[in-house]
């Protein structure tokens, strides 16, 4: 009824009817069948991140919403409902403490924060990865098997990477980046979003070959894997490409040991052969004075002094393009602080990075352990994928924005919640099986 009324009520173009028609058939598409209304959300997600600022909606001078805000609330409510009806499983649902705890430091931020606004739209993002990864470890208990959402994540990959490609063929990608003219960065913001993305729809694409018996769809799989490379090798995001290699070391460490040798061969040769990657390579070891390497560290050392200033309470969580405007003014360049941890003690002082550590701590445990107690083969897999993934996405996030990304972080968490949730099925029924 809300979408209705101000489909209704307000004036607006034909782009903006067209987002309320969308948003009131996944509404609809949810309250009718959960599975497939978050199957619609993961879909479309990535499809419109570049182009939410098209779409805006502006209820007061310092108040907007873009496409991708108006559709993570009504995710948000949606997930709400749904929740609120199976509020009795998330008694049983892991890691629940820490992220009650984050949750927590976030909101008690508020009170504290130098641009409330900021700080309210960022803990609506951190809180709907919360109800993504919610909804879908409940949906997978209840279905005991892979979800759909694992699904909708490859599919969704589709229009992003047809852009991509467009955009290699026409090099109309981003520039602006050392010795770059073109990065690839599909229906995103930036590359490097582009780039983490990539990797996560990689891993299940990897996972799915393995898994699969039909020799013509290995190959299918096989031919949108080197899709998938080609694309990668093209954001030149490093981070995102040592991510990429971090996952596949643990991967074939377990898996493969003579594949993980020929990719370790084949990075080799593209480090010699290919003078773009291998200046991009160098950069980081032998960085000139212009190198985003060099200006990282110096932006680190800008936020961390910044955080000196109020290392107990921080400026209040989402706040840091605000903080970094207020030290150093509106045309000091990249506003990001680019180092998910640093964010965190920036924005929450002390406290808030002490928990977000034993965050971090506790979903690497609850999946290792996961991993060494799981029977069934085939979830086995799928948790030390899981497993190889989050580590490869942490360490991105030590130079990247990973946490600002709602893409990155939906995605990741549905796929974090499919596996505990069958690691929780299968060991029930080991203990079952074992009275």
């Amino acid at each position: 009824m809300v979408i209705l009324i101000m489909g209704i009520f307000l004036s607006q173009p034909l782009l903006m009817s067209l987002v309320f028609l969308a948003g009131l058939i996944i509404a609809l598409t949810f309250l009718h069948n959960v599975k497939w209304g978050i199957f619609l959300i993961l879909l479309i997600r990535p499809s419109i991140d570049k182009f939410s600022e098209q779409v805006t909606i502006n209820l007061g001078r310092n108040l907007h919403f873009n496409a991708a805000a108006i559709f993570g609330i009504l995710v948000v409510f949606l997930l709400f409902i749904f929740l609120f009806k199976h509020r009795k499983k998330m008694s049983e649902m892991p890691l629940k403490k820490p992220w009650f705890l984050l949750l927590l430091v976030v909101i008690i931020s508020i009170f504290i924060s130098i641009e409330k606004i900021s700080s309210i739209y960022e803990i609506i993002k951190l809180l709907s990865v919360f109800l993504v990864f919610s909804s879908i470890y409940i949906i997978v208990k209840k279905e005991k098997k892979i979800s759909v959402a694992l699904y909708a994540i490859i599919f969704s990959s589709l229009v992003p990477f047809l852009f991509a490609t467009y955009q290699l063929i026409t090099r109309s990608g981003l520039g602006g980046s050392e010795g770059v003219e073109s990065r690839l960065f599909g229906t995103f913001s930036h590359s490097n979003s582009f780039a983490s993305f990539v990797v996560i729809v990689f891993s299940l694409s990897l996972y799915l070959i393995f898994q699969e018996k039909n020799q013509w769809l290995k190959w299918l799989l096989g031919a949108f894997i080197a899709w998938e490379m080609l694309i990668l090798e093209q954001t030149y995001a490093r981070g995102a490409w040592l991510a990429l290699l971090i996952f596949l070391f643990i991967v074939m460490l377990k898996k493969s040991p003579k594949i993980l040798l020929a990719i370790i061969l084949m990075s080799t040769a593209l480090f010699f052969f290919s003078e773009t990657i291998h200046d991009r390579v160098e950069d980081i070891y032998n960085p000139p004075a212009d190198s985003s390497v060099r200006w990282r560290f110096a932006q680190w050392g800008k936020m961390y002094g910044a955080y000196l200033k109020k290392p107990l309470t921080g400026y209040g969580f989402g706040t840091e393009t605000v903080v970094h405007e207020r030290e150093f003014g509106f045309n000091a360049g990249n506003q990001y602080t680019h180092n998910d941890p640093l964010r965190l003690a920036l924005e929450t002082g002390i406290f808030g990075f002490l928990i977000y550590c034993v965050y971090i701590y506790s979903i690497f445990i609850r999946l290792a352990i996961s991993y060494m107690k799981e029977k069934n083969p085939l979830f086995k897999d799928f948790n030390l994928f899981t497993l190889a993934l989050f580590i490869a996405i942490l360490s991105y996030s030590l130079t990247n924005n990973t946490l600002h990304e709602t893409v990155t972080q939906w995605t990741l968490w549905a796929i974090i919640g499919t596996t505990l949730a069958l690691s929780s099925l299968s060991q029930n029924k080991f203990k079952d099986s074992s009275r």
